[in-house]
């Protein structure tokens, strides 16, 4: 099979192509050719046979025979010349591909192994060896020859989703260490497959919406009954396309990639951590379609669309957001210990004037804005 290099040369030239052999036909000819013009020429001037007298005007020395056909034999040596360096060329730029192909050659087997390497690092429990597999990935990834990037990083995004369900701050060096990777990735054009993320969650308490006999059961999920120990902290360069039962750890930086988000949401826990909690309340969150299920902790609220069924909020803010759908918001959703401003109530959009007190009476009021942030507890389960 023919390398990239060759295929990009072979398609895509920037000169006429030639090959060597022609080059050199071409220059071999016209050396012949202009080694016989000089032998002539010689003749002409001097000898000047009888054949030739009739074309010599009268009066003309050899010295003026001389100068009148230097000009064309100084073609005819160029000639030769520029066919020469040609065929020089030719030699020399396949002589230069072929010691790249060896280069890129020795190039992949030096990344195949340190790829192995890696790999066998990844899997070790202590955080020295995580963080030097994810050095040498990085090395593979970023390296001018691309062949082992995208196995690289579909590796690495395996074994950092494993991170998630390991505790402690030393896995979450390396959880850093592998998001920063892919950032750096994406912005070089490699970028990692997406895959999906699902954990098992055993929730430890069910509560109903409605009686057990009129009605769907509504879950109220704990996050400490999850496999999962680290947030996931959803960016807009992380490998994932779906998500099923994670948590997410909302902070200000992530919103953007929380409301953009092109995948699904379903039974996921998105909360703000004590300390991104006021950060993260500065930036408002968009509950759409793409999410069932799901549970918003400790959040401002920007809008609710139409999320799918049992969708709850905890301590959130609802401070002059937007709610569409009246069936959805209204019966559909859960709210506990939720606030607004009580300048700036949520818009109710479709529910009757005379429905709308009784469902405000569902959320606290707070009477100044400073307060925002300090009237939303932080939840104990982070």
């Amino acid at each position: 099979m023919k390398s990239a290099e060759e295929k990009k040369v072979h398609q895509f030239p920037e000169v006429p192509q030639a090959s060597e052999n022609v080059l050199l036909g071409l220059a071999i000819a016209a050396a012949v050719l202009t080694s016989i013009g000089a032998f002539v020429a010689w003749v002409y001037v001097f000898w000047a046979p009888n054949w030739f007298i009739a074309t010599i005007p009268s009066g003309q020395t050899a010295a003026d025979r001389a100068g009148a056909i230097t000009p064309f034999l100084a073609v005819g040596a160029a000639v030769v010349t520029f066919f020469s360096v040609l065929w020089r060329g030719a030699i020399n730029s396949r002589q230069a591909f072929e010691q790249k192909r060896q280069n890129d050659s020795k190039d992949e087997v030096e990344l195949g192994l340190l790829l192995e390497k890696a790999a066998i690092r990844l899997r070790e429990k202590e955080s020295a060896d995580q963080i030097l597999a994810i050095v040498m990935i990085e090395t593979i990834v970023l390296a001018e020859n691309d062949k082992y990037a995208i196995p690289a990083l579909e590796l690495l995004r395996d074994q950092w989703r494993n991170w998630h369900t390991i505790d402690g701050f030393e896995v979450r060096r390396s959880i850093e260490r592998a998001e920063l990777l892919f950032t750096m990735a994406k912005q070089k054009g490699r970028v990692c497959p997406p895959m999906d993320i699902e954990f098992d969650w055993s929730p430890e308490r069910s509560e109903s919406l409605f009686d057990r006999d009129e009605g769907p059961y509504r879950f109220f999920w704990d996050p400490a009954a999850s496999p999962q120990k680290q947030f996931l902290k959803l960016t807009q360069s992380l490998p994932v396309r779906n998500l099923t039962r994670v948590k997410v750890d909302v902070t200000e930086e992530t919103v953007i990639a929380l409301n953009e988000f092109a995948g699904r949401f379903d039974s996921c826990w998105f909360q703000a951590s004590p300390r991104h909690q006021t950060d993260a309340m500065r930036e408002k969150v968009v509950v759409n379609s793409n999410s069932s299920g799901s549970t918003y902790v400790n959040l401002s609220i920007k809008r609710v669309g139409n999320p799918g069924y049992c969708t709850s909020f905890i301590r959130c803010d609802f401070s002059d957001a937007f709610l569409e759908n009246p069936f959805v918001y209204s019966i559909e959703c859960t709210y506990e210990n939720c606030r607004y401003y009580h300048k700036t109530p949520p818009i109710l959009y479709g529910l009757g004037y005379s429905m709308q007190p009784d469902f405000l009476k569902k959320f606290e009021t707070y009477l100044s804005v400073d307060d925002m942030f300090g009237a939303i507890e932080p939840t104990t389960t982070v």
